[in-house]
């Protein structure tokens, strides 16, 4: 699965800063579980790693999303019902 950190983290004005956070790289995630939420969205836990400029290893974090905005299956756009995928995935 991949996680598009520019999806997660727009920037309408991008100001570079050489040692930042890279917020727009498509990175590798790993999906846990999806689970309903009491208002009956998607939600899912996505674990992945944002480095930062320098080639520095950078920082495990994880994202609950909701809905799947930004998360892919080995390059499928998510859907509005992201089981389907993620059921044959398994």
């Amino acid at each position: 699965m991949w996680v598009s950190l520019a999806a997660l983290f727009p920037c309408d004005e991008p100001r570079p800063y050489a040692d930042g956070w890279d917020t727009q790289a498509q990175v590798p995630g790993e999906l846990h579980i999806w689970s309903r939420s009491t208002t009956g969205q998607w939600i899912a836990p996505v674990h992945y790693r944002m480095a930062r400029g320098g080639g520095s290893e950078g920082m495990r974090l994880t994202y609950w999303g909701a809905g799947a905005r930004g998360v892919t299956e080995a390059g499928r756009a998510s859907t509005k019902d992201p089981s389907c995928w993620w059921q044959s995935a398994v």
